[in-house]
């Protein structure tokens, strides 16, 4: 075909597609239906591969608060390097913050609930190499038809089959308990414990770390949320001895929400401890016939509730954790920053939370974890890095945990974020001068 005319025939597909997304809104709208669309333009960038396979994944979001929500297939096609793929999704369309117009006084959509897709690309070329991308990707629509760019960024493998052994020496595992399991489609899930932030006290005051979760019929409660680490993997069957494995790569950060209201036991005195989340993981295959790769498989393990906090000593008390992963020790308080504020005589509860969203790509904590499981009867375990994000969700349907302070005698202590960082999820303390308490203190 020309280029003149090849390029000619794109810009009426994608003004089409355009056209189609915008009527599709306004029917919705006009039978009391609001509806929005994403739109994902994926860049596949050019290779020396044959053929390319692309699946997109929605991920279980506001509308899914149980053990039981499983990602959505929004797209899988068939296409060639360098070509750009145009994926539409028509959803609900639900204000997820709004603020005052300046201009006209009237309260506007910032934007609209942000949705997560899975977005897992693999093209195979001759020999055998394979270029793979796989990420998660929150889009925030800022409008009723939203295009959001996805330039993929290739990794290339040669095949192998290599599996990490099982390993005694690592104390934390994920046993993946099989849900359902057939050639086209299995689903494992396991409960496992992720490093979170610190939590400090003060000698005289008890500290506790805490997430809530509200029923979807509260229109002014939302449930907290934390961005953990997910993983995927994507290939064809060919040259797999009767079943793949996946070889996992980190997709990036997922917000997982909390499926139960949830605070860790107080902690009182001059003491430190982790937060550590307890949260369900989903394993996820699916595998696809395809004349050109032989079949081919895509892998999600990602967090998919966050069901309680607890502080590491307080699960080695309950011998769910051992003692060597315990963070309990010693808090000497810094010298109180500039910005450091005064406390209220009362009890306090302080979010992390500025009706806001940030994005960062930025680890605070680290978990490696076993995840074990038997696939066709062999053992397997995978030995992955969990990370815990500095990225955070508040406005009208997520928020961040909290941290609660009981100050029982109503002294004046000073207190502020690690860093001057909400995003930190750490709040330090220290007595104002005058106010430290004398002797020993009930907790």
């Amino acid at each position: 075909m020309p280029r003149g005319l090849k390029s000619t025939s794109a810009f009426v597909v994608l003004f089409l597609v355009a056209l189609a997304s915008l009527s599709a809104v306004l029917v919705g709208w006009a039978e009391g239906k609001p509806k929005n669309v994403v739109r994902l333009e994926i860049g596949i960038p050019k290779v020396e591969a044959d053929y390319c396979r692309v699946v997109v994944e929605r991920l279980p979001g506001r509308s899914w608060l149980a053990l039981s929500g499983r990602p959505e297939r929004v797209y899988l096609g068939g296409h060639v390097p360098g070509d750009t793929v145009m994926v539409s999704d028509l959803l609900h369309a639900k204000a997820a913050k709004t603020v005052i117009d300046s201009r006209t006084g009237e309260r506007v959509v910032e934007y609209y609930e942000p949705v997560e897709y899975m977005v897992a690309v693999l093209c195979v070329g001759r020999g055998g190499t394979r270029y793979k991308y796989g990420r998660i990707h929150e889009v925030v629509p800022k409008a009723l038809v939203w295009t959001y760019r996805v330039d993929v960024d290739f990794v290339a493998e040669r095949p192998s089959e290599e599996v990490e052994p099982a390993s005694t020496a690592i104390s934390i595992t994920c046993d993946l308990d099989e849900i359902h399991s057939y050639w086209e489609h299995a689903e494992r899930q396991c409960f496992t414990f992720v490093r979170g932030p610190m939590l400090y006290s003060l000698e005289g005051l008890s500290t506790s770390f805490g997430v809530v979760v509200a029923p979807l019929d509260a229109p002014y409660t939302r449930p907290s949320a934390v961005y953990l680490e997910a993983y995927y993997d994507i290939k064809s069957q060919i040259g797999c001895a009767g079943f793949c494995l996946p070889e996992w790569k980190s997709a990036g950060k997922k917000l997982v929400a909390a499926v139960r209201s949830s605070e860790t036991a107080p902690l009182s005195g001059n003491l430190k401890d982790r937060v550590y989340f307890v949260v369900l993981y989903e394993y996820v295959q699916a595998c696809y016939d395809d004349p050109f790769a032989g079949g081919f498989c895509s892998w999600y393990l990602y967090p998919a509730a966050l069901v309680e906090v607890r502080l590491s000593g307080e699960l080695a008390a309950r011998g769910l954790l051992p003692w060597g992963e315990v963070e309990l020790g010693s808090y000497t308080p810094p010298s109180p920053p500039g910005y450091a504020r005064l406390s209220s005589s009362y009890d306090m509860a302080i979010s992390f939370g500025l009706h806001d969203v940030t994005e960062t790509d930025d680890v605070l904590a680290s978990t490696t974890i076993d995840f074990r499981t038997v696939v066709n009867g062999v053992p397997v375990t995978w030995r992955l890095t969990v990370n815990f994000y500095k990225a955070r969700r508040d406005d009208s349907s997520y928020a961040t945990p909290y941290l609660r302070i009981v100050n029982p005698r109503g002294r004046v202590y000073q207190w502020w974020f690690r860093d001057n960082d909400p995003a930190t999820y750490e709040i330090l303390l220290e007595w104002r001068p005058g106010q430290r308490p004398w002797g020993s203190w009930p907790g």
